[in-house]
């Protein structure tokens, strides 16, 4: 194989990872409503009461599809969360963040062993975490 065959496949290479990484930060889905961290983390709770086993990217493909299907059908966005493409789904940054404060709160637990998300039912109203 020549050297022009190789730096023209290295060239080929390097153009599909810069594109893969180029997508990686292209918006998928911004809504015509203001972002709410309240409907955000309400939006967690409710998914997380409802399912068993939930992983972060199953909970993030939740919040996006929640989102997309009301935008759908009304016009707006239930959370007004801004989704970004990424490798495993779409992802809100907000998302983490919020995640992150309700476990700190004791309204959620991660299981250590299974690294899924659990809802605590003895838990307040999101409104009032979040205030």
């Amino acid at each position: 194989m020549s050297s022009n065959a190789l730096s023209k496949a290295d060239h080929l290479q390097s153009k599909k990872h810069a594109d893969r990484r180029r997508s990686m930060t292209t918006r998928v889905y911004s809504m015509a409503t203001a972002f709410s961290p309240a409907k955000l983390a309400a939006m967690i709770e409710y998914l997380l009461r409802k399912g068993q086993y939930v992983y972060r990217t199953s909970l993030n493909k939740l919040l996006f599809y929640s989102d997309l299907s009301f935008f759908y059908l009304r016009g707006v966005g239930i959370s007004g969360a801004v989704y970004n493409n990424r490798t495993f789904g779409p992802v809100t940054d907000a998302a983490e963040r919020i995640l992150n404060k309700l476990v700190a709160d004791h309204r959620l637990a991660i299981d250590p062993r299974t690294r899924t998300i659990e809802s605590r039912d003895d838990a307040a109203t999101s409104n009032q975490i979040l205030s």
